[in-house]
């Protein structure tokens, strides 16, 4: 009876270590890919998937979000498109990996010469996100709601507003996430042509 008992703990224990190990790979690709060791990174989680079922990569779908985002610097695109397929599929996929997804994949196809199947993505997973700005254009003044933290998206955005909409930087009023743009200029494209 002790050795059975014992023989189940230690299938338990090593299921749980076992369950552990690709989290632990996992965590180190996140740390790689934090420091632009794109590289390394894609290698722990491919390590990290090599351990997964197909039931724990449609629970934590996060691993191949991730695996996409090395796998993209490195130029693997095919792969890319692959991952970000099946994580796609899951639904415990957040709105952030979701976003994060269709922009791999759309950048993917376009830089391996489908730009239509690039536009399509962009619109089937970029536009309808929650996370996306969302933009109200009225008379005089444009405000943008949903403001992502990265500044090269924010960048992107002031030299789109300073160029179509915009006399001066002083016309777009920036708080935090949500900004309001003075409409300055006499011509501009309101709003036909919304980035």
């Amino acid at each position: 009876m002790q050795k059975t008992t014992v023989l189940i703990f230690c299938l338990f224990f090593s299921n749980c270590l076992a369950e552990g190990d690709w989290r632990d790979l996992w965590q180190k690709g996140m740390n790689h890919l934090h420091n632009a060791q794109f590289q390394e990174a894609s290698q722990e989680f491919d390590q990290a998937v090599a351990l997964m079922s197909e039931e724990e990569l449609d629970l934590h779908p996060y691993v191949l979000t991730y695996r996409s985002g090395a796998d993209y610097q490195l130029g693997n695109y095919s792969r890319v498109i692959q991952d970000t397929e099946v994580a796609l599929k899951s639904r415990h996929l957040t709105d952030y990996e979701r976003l994060a997804c269709g922009s791999r994949r759309s950048g993917a196809f376009t830089l391996l010469g489908d730009e239509d199947a690039g536009v399509e993505e962009y619109k089937k997973f970029i536009i309808g996100c929650p996370l996306f700005p969302k933009k109200e254009y009225s008379k005089d003044k444009i405000t943008i709601r949903n403001m992502p933290d990265s500044e090269c998206y924010k960048e992107a955005e002031r030299s789109y507003l300073r160029e179509n909409y915009c006399e001066k930087d002083e016309d777009i009023h920036e708080y935090h996430n949500m900004w309001i743009v003075d409409i300055t200029k006499q011509k501009h494209p309101y709003p036909a042509s919304q980035p």
